[in-house]
C-alpha cells in the first residue's frame, strides 16, 4: 500500500535506543473532511535501557501519558525508563496476558496469505478474548488530560499495531491506510533484523524492507482484522462500544485524534 504511505518527516522519531517510535498524525479521513493531528498519539517499541538523553527527549515531547502494553514478565527483564516518572502518568496495562488464549477460527478470506491469516488470528484473539484489557487501555487514552500519549509494546508492531488500528479506525482513516501504517513497522525494524542475521553469519543480500514487511508485518493481516470487526460488529466504533466504552470516551478519542485545538 505504498501509494498511501509517503513518509512525512514527522512520522518517525529518531531517538537513540529505539527503532520504531511513530506519530499517528497526518492521515486523512475517508470522507476527506479531517486529518489526524500530530503529536497527540505516539506508537512505540520497548523503552528499555535508553540513555538519559533519550529518556529526556521523550519527556521533552510533552507526554502526559504512557501506556505499556507488555506482559509483566517482560517488564521484569526490560522495565520502561519512564516507569515511575514524575513528569507523566505511566500505566502498565498488559494487553494479552500471561495465560494461553482459547483457540480462535481464522478470519475468512478467500485467497489470503496463510501467514497473514495466522497473524490476524492472533490479533483477533486479543481483541475478542482480552476485551477488558482493551477497554481499559482505550479508557486511559480517552481520559481528560491524557494527551499527548504514547503506547508501546516490545517491537512496536503487534499489540501496538492493534491499538493504533483501533484509534485510527475511530478517526475514520481508511482501512487500507490503517493497514499500511501497521506494515510501516517493517521499514524501521528491517535494519536491526539484518544486523542480527549478519552477526550470526547469515547475511541476506538484497533483502529490503518490503521483503521484511511481507515476511513479518503483512498489511493483509491488519486488513483481515478490520474486516473481522466490520463483519462481527459493524466496524471499529461499534466494537469499542460493544466492549464497554461509552459515547463520551469515543468522542474524546476522536477529538484527540482530529480536533486541531483539542488536547484533552
Amino acid at each position: 500500500m505504498d501509494e498511501h504511505m509517503e513518509i512525512d518527516p514527522r512520522r518517525h522519531l529518531e531517538i537513540e535506543g529505539t527503532l520504531n517510535i511513530r506519530d499517528l498524525g497526518g492521515y486523512e479521513t475517508e470522507d476527506g473532511k479531517g486529518k489526524t493531528q500530530w503529536r497527540r498519539f505516539l506508537r512505540a517499541d520497548s523503552l528499555f535501557d535508553l540513555p538519559d538523553a533519550s529518556r529526556q527527549a521523550l519527556v521533552d515531547l510533552g507526554l502526559r501519558t504512557v501506556v505499556d502494553l507488555r506482559r509483566g514478565s517482560e517488564l521484569d527483564t526490560a522495565p520502561s525508563v519512564l516507569a515511575g516518572s514524575k513528569e507523566l502518568a505511566y500505566h502498565h496495562l498488559d494487553m494479552i496476558g500471561e495465560d494461553p488464549l482459547e483457540p480462535f477460527p481464522a478470519p475468512a478470506a478467500e485467497g489470503a496469505d496463510r501467514y497473514a491469516q495466522r497473524v490476524a488470528t492472533s490479533y483477533c484473539q486479543w481483541l475478542e478474548q482480552r476485551q477488558p484489557a482493551v477497554r481499559q487501555i482505550l479508557g486511559v487514552l480517552a481520559a481528560p488530560g491524557a494527551l499527548p500519549a504514547l503506547f508501546n509494546c516490545a517491537a512496536g508492531k503487534d499489540r501496538t499495531g492493534c491499538t493504533a488500528a483501533l484509534l485510527l479506525g475511530l478517526a475514520g482513516v481508511p482501512d487500507e491506510v490503517i493497514a499500511a501504517d501497521y506494515a510501516l513497522s517493517a521499514r524501521f525494524r528491517v535494519g536491526s533484523y539484518l544486523e542480527e542475521l549478519a552477526s550470526k553469519g547469515e547475511p541476506r543480500v538484497g533483502y529490503t524492507w518490503e521483503d521484511f514487511r511481507d515476511e513479518f508485518v503483512p498489511d493483509e493481516a491488519m486488513s483481515l482484522v478490520l474486516r473481522h470487526l466490520q463483519q462481527q460488529y459493524g466496524g471499529v466504533e461499534a466494537y469499542v462500544r460493544a466492549i464497554g466504552l461509552d459515547a463520551g470516551q469515543v468522542a474524546s478519542l476522536r477529538a484527540g485524534l482530529l480536533d486541531a485545538d483539542d488536547v484533552s
